[in-house]
């Protein structure tokens, strides 16, 4: 294992030296954090390096958060697996979404509905990434779903990720609760396994950890800066940065010590029971 954790510690400066801004990893196994390690810069502007403290946005990974919020409440019998998500959120949240009245519970959770992603569409890419982006603007967590409230080509059962599922899921966590979907997550999850650096970004009060999230940059290639053009406030370099949240569908903050704690709590049971879990990985055919 030796060979191989060397191996690791050189694609890791080899990616910094080709101007990937920083990188922080660990593994783990049965018998705790076996290999644990980190290059490259935090804030390339001021040559802050990352280390250990250094805690990241963790992009899709929310997702598995929100699934289990999901599983959960399937097993304490508030929502079924096979309920049209037209029965638990207002017809005004999914006015004009292709596919979303058919949609089920389990379809968003597998990315099997049918339903596009806020996140493919150009004027949504143009607006929240490029040449029209918006520094100070705060996300609501319904205000991306404007964006695909159109008839969708997708076939209903036939997998397509997307962020719009999990955008809805968030959204039937609060009705079914009464409570902010990150408050559950914190209350079933976060608390229970004292993952004391994991918060929904700009949604939970992140302060006294802000100095410890990097800059988040964004690498503007030929086709993007084509299709959707660069935001004029930014400075012309190489590196673009871009901090902007994703809400329940990508917009979580942890560190690789959490994340860890949160692997290790799914695969030994701590979080869901085996029929959960069976639901959880269940492979989908991508064709």
């Amino acid at each position: 294992m030796r060979g191989t954790f060397r191996e690791f510690e050189v694609d890791f400066t080899s990616g910094v030296n080709v101007g990937v801004p920083g990188v922080s990893a660990a593994i783990a196994t049965s018998k705790g954090t076996i290999w644990q390690d980190f290059a490259g810069f935090a804030v390339l502007e001021k040559n802050i390096r990352i280390d250990d403290s250094t805690l990241f946005g963790i992009g899709s990974i929310t997702k598995v958060f929100v699934a289990v919020v999901i599983l959960q409440l399937i097993e304490e019998s508030q929502l079924n697996v096979s309920d049209k998500i037209s029965d638990h959120l207002d017809q005004a949240d999914l006015a004009g979404m292709g596919n979303a009245n058919n949609a089920t519970i389990g379809g968003l959770l597998s990315h099997t509905a049918g339903i596009k992603s806020w996140e493919d569409d150009l004027d949504w890419i143009t607006e929240a990434r490029g040449k029209k982006l918006d520094s100070k603007a705060i996300w609501g967590k319904k205000d991306t779903l404007k964006y695909i409230r159109r008839p969708s080509r997708l076939e209903t059962g036939r997998f397509s990720y997307s962020n719009t599922n999990y955008t809805l899921l968030g959204l039937i966590v609060e009705k079914i609760t009464g409570h902010s979907a990150e408050s559950e997550i914190r209350r079933r999850i976060l608390d229970p396994l004292n993952l004391i650096n994991t918060f929904l970004e700009g949604f939970e009060d992140g302060e006294s950890r802000k100095e410890n999230v990097p800059h988040r940059y964004h690498f503007a290639i030929d086709m993007f800066r084509k299709t959707a053009g660069v935001c004029p406030s930014f400075s012309e370099h190489k590196w673009k940065d871009v901090d902007l949240v994703n809400a329940i569908a990508g917009g979580m903050i942890s560190s690789t010590r959490d994340l860890l704690k949160f692997a290790i709590s799914l695969r030994d049971g701590k979080l869901l029971s085996p029929s959960s879990m069976d639901l959880l990985t269940a492979w989908q055919p991508a064709s």
